[in-house]
């Protein structure tokens, strides 16, 4: 298990790097909830990383036991109603600075003054999705390279 500080971690966006960065974090012993709008996304996403612990599972790199309680720590959901004990959140949407810009507003609303806000944008600059925010030095900028997850198999 990861050592670390971070009690609710929260990935956005199931996507392909969402959900291999939520594996991540499953597989370094997080607890983990996963949150995209779109239903059929999120269960696209949570699918893909069962899928890929199955393979893990296939091959060796971990057991039965160890999948299913990976699986236990992860919860999806479609609304970002359920963060405001936050203390680390991924964002891993689709490529618009818009949206990006109108996601850490709205995290900031809802998530305590220490949470980290956090981005796994390859397009953008970190400041300018700092732009306008209150606190804008918790934002950084994190990026996983694909596939995210399966990095985390090797030590």
């Amino acid at each position: 298990m990861m050592d670390s500080s971070f009690q609710h971690i929260a990935v956005i966006g199931a996507g392909t790097m969402g959900a291999g960065i939520t594996q991540h974090l499953l597989l370094k012993g997080h607890a983990v909830r996963l949150v995209d709008q779109d239903d059929k996304a999120l269960a696209r996403g949570v699918a893909a990383i069962a899928a890929s612990m199955a393979e893990a599972v296939q091959r060796g790199i971990i057991d039965g036991a160890q999948r299913d309680a990976m699986l236990a720590r992860l919860l999806a959901n479609p609304s970002l109603a359920d963060l405001s004990e936050a203390d680390y959140v991924v964002e891993a949407i689709f490529e618009d600075l818009a949206v990006k810009q109108k996601l850490f507003a709205e995290l900031e609303a809802m998530v305590p003054d220490t949470c980290i806000l956090a981005s796994n944008t390859s397009s953008f600059r970190i400041t300018d999705l700092q732009h306008g925010l209150r606190l804008p030095q918790r934002v950084l900028g994190v990026h996983y390279f694909y596939h995210a997850a399966k990095t985390s198999w090797w030590k």
